[in-house]
């Protein structure tokens, strides 16, 4: 998916989602964002991007919440985002 109508704030607020979204976890960064926006993993490309465009700070909250779990998995995995 191709996320560059929000690239900028999602790097601010979810960094490590915003890496994986280019790389092969790009699924489980996806679902989580899904998840943490919509309530559901499988959201669309354009629901997510609405969704994030248009969020409440107790979403951002949510989102910052699962990018900070996302980053301990990939730390537990031992999968450095930035190779």
């Amino acid at each position: 998916m191709d996320f560059s109508k929000i690239g900028g704030l999602l790097a601010q607020v979810a960094p490590t989602i915003a890496t994986a979204v280019g790389g092969p976890v790009a699924g489980m960064a996806i679902k989580a964002l899904s998840s943490a926006l919509l309530g559901k993993e499988t959201g669309s490309q354009s629901e997510i991007e609405t969704a994030m465009m248009n969020a409440t700070p107790e979403q951002l909250a949510m989102v910052k919440k699962v990018d900070n779990e996302l980053a301990i998995k990939m730390k537990e995995l031992d999968i450095n985002l930035e190779q």
